[in-house]
């Protein structure tokens, strides 16, 4: 599973990294949305987790990348402090699997990302 975090809080990028390596996965970070969008452009991502608000692209660009440039695009996850100020209906054109908002509780995104993990290696990703 090839994991792509793009956020521009460190923090945010560590902690990620963080539970994906407690899954047995290493996760790719991008400090901005260019960033993200230029390893997309390199290597295969089956699963991206973007902020939305950060500096040179932001994760609407990301995630408009994601779906129309990408032959198979990745489960695609949003993770944001600004959730509530986000009207749903920009987000509605994305095939998003779910928001989280920011801070995030660390055990509860580990159990959904082990199951979530646990389901695609099972074969059953839907497809």
């Amino acid at each position: 599973m090839n994991v792509l975090v793009v956020d521009d809080e460190p923090e945010i990028l560590k902690v990620w990294q963080a539970l994906f390596k407690a899954l047995g996965v290493t996760a790719r970070t991008a400090a901005n949305g260019e960033l993200g969008i230029e390893a997309m452009r390199h290597d295969r991502v089956d699963l991206l987790i973007t902020d939305l608000r950060m500096p040179v692209a932001d994760g609407f660009q990301v995630l408009e990348y994601a779906e129309s440039e990408l032959v198979s695009p990745p489960l695609m996850f949003v993770c944001s402090g600004f959730v509530s100020s986000i009207k749903e209906t920009a987000l509605d054109s994305f095939q998003i699997e779910r928001v989280i908002p920011k801070p995030f509780a660390f055990k509860e995104e580990l159990r959904y990302f082990r199951a979530l993990l646990a389901e695609r290696e099972s074969g059953d990703d839907g497809g």
